[in-house]
């Protein structure tokens, strides 16, 4: 029994993720959603999880639902990990005033959150707050102490996590949130098109986290040029990935196009090849 439990575990902490954020009506057509549902039907068995647009931060600790596609019941279904994103979007100019509310009274956000988890049976929330202007020093030693209580919080209704992190903003101290209770950083800095400044915040993340609290973010297009990424910069990114002993990598966002399936395939089985 000791010998299953521990090759349980082994087989746990080795297993490695695939999760897409899908922008839903927050960026899409009625008919690309459709394609982009599809899409993760088609390719579920190389996925793991998906995080969705649900929620934003409003004023006052509010917790703003918008009613897009529901696709909880469906990642149910294809047994893939959901998670409910909270977003700054569309980066109101007051965002950090709105989240400095949130730090002094978090808990009218906290009991929204888990009502709502209980409606839609989701695994957990992906936190996406990307305040602009204004951040002084204090914010994120708070930032901080919020994401301990909402992960303790989370954690106790059998819920996870995850929070959406980059290197352009001093809200995010690296050190100090690799400490948290957080179940999983998603990397927004390696989105770069740009090869040596993507190499750069790689080298970051694995130095500042433990290879298990992070999952790297990769953007289907590079945003320098707005054209989708070549076989060449996916072959840059994976080499690296595989050779990091990355455990989960974050793509923004749906549509996967058709030549990054095989690189995924190849990061989940790593003896395979990219087709």
């Amino acid at each position: 029994m000791i010998l299953l439990y521990l090759l349980c575990v082994l087989i746990q902490t080795n297993a490695k993720s695939v999760m897409p954020w899908i922008c839903l009506e927050r960026c899409d057509s009625d008919q690309d959603i459709k394609k982009q549902i599809d899409e993760i039907v088609d390719h579920s068995k190389d996925l793991t999880a998906v995080a969705f647009e649900m929620f934003n931060l409003g004023p006052n600790s509010e917790l703003v639902f918008n009613n897009f596609t529901n696709i909880t019941q469906l990642l149910q279904q294809l047994n893939l990990k959901s998670y409910a994103m909270i977003s700054s979007y569309p980066y109101p100019k007051d965002f950090i005033v709105w989240m400095r509310q949130l730090f002094k009274n978090p808990q009218p956000f906290f009991k929204d959150c888990i009502t709502w988890s209980k409606i839609f049976q989701f695994t957990g929330f992906n936190v996406d707050f990307e305040p602009d202007a204004g951040i002084i020093p204090s914010d994120a030693d708070d930032y901080v102490k919020f994401l301990n209580e909402f992960a303790d919080v989370l954690h106790q209704n059998n819920l996870e996590l995850t929070v959406d992190i980059a290197t352009w903003s001093t809200l995010w101290d690296w050190p100090k949130l690799s400490q948290t209770k957080v179940d999983k950083f998603m990397i927004m800095s390696t989105y770069t098109g740009n090869e040596t400044a993507w190499l750069i915040d790689f080298n970051k993340a694995i130095k500042d986290f433990p290879v298990e609290k992070i999952g790297i973010g990769l953007q289907t297009v590079n945003p320098n040029t707005g054209q989708p990424l070549t076989d060449q910069e996916l072959e840059f990114r994976f080499q690296h990935i595989l050779g990091g002993g990355i455990q989960e990598i974050d793509i923004w966002r749906m549509p996967i196009y058709q030549n990054w399936w095989g690189y995924i395939q190849q990061f989940l089985t790593p003896n395979s090849q990219p087709n």
